[in-house]
């Protein structure tokens, strides 16, 4: 919301009524990133669920969070978002996820541990 002043009378607004109590206007910023992308969409569907809950909205389609949206098409995805900071950071980890799928960075496929190293019990200091 917005804390607007009129009138000598101060009002917490949303951000559609920002037109009604001034002369502001608001807008949205839609983003669109295209990302290449060689191996089939069963796999990009596999690596995004390792850390979303994508819907199949259609084929070689998925939409997370109802909020950002996944096409694959002539081996690149194209992604797009209203832009927000919690759908940009949506955007930014599905970006990471792509591009590692891309790659052939076996982390993905794992889905158990992004790093290299082990995670073993350090021993007690005495």
């Amino acid at each position: 919301g917005f804390l607007v002043r009129k009138d000598l009378t101060d009002r917490l607004i949303a951000t559609e009524d920002v037109r009604l109590y001034t002369q502001l206007k608001t807008a949205a910023v839609k983003q669109k990133l295209h990302i290449p992308f060689h191996p089939k969409f069963e796999h990009l569907e596999s690596c995004v669920s390792k850390l979303f809950l994508p819907e199949r909205t259609g084929q070689n389609e998925l939409t997370i969070g109802g909020a950002v949206s996944l096409a694959l098409k002539a081996n690149v995805v194209c992604m797009m978002w209203e832009a927000s900071p919690a759908n940009d950071m949506v955007a930014d980890a599905l970006t990471a996820i792509i591009m590692q799928a891309e790659s052939g960075i076996p982390a993905v496929r794992l889905g158990t541990c992004c790093s290299a190293h082990a995670h073993h019990a350090m021993p007690k200091k005495k």
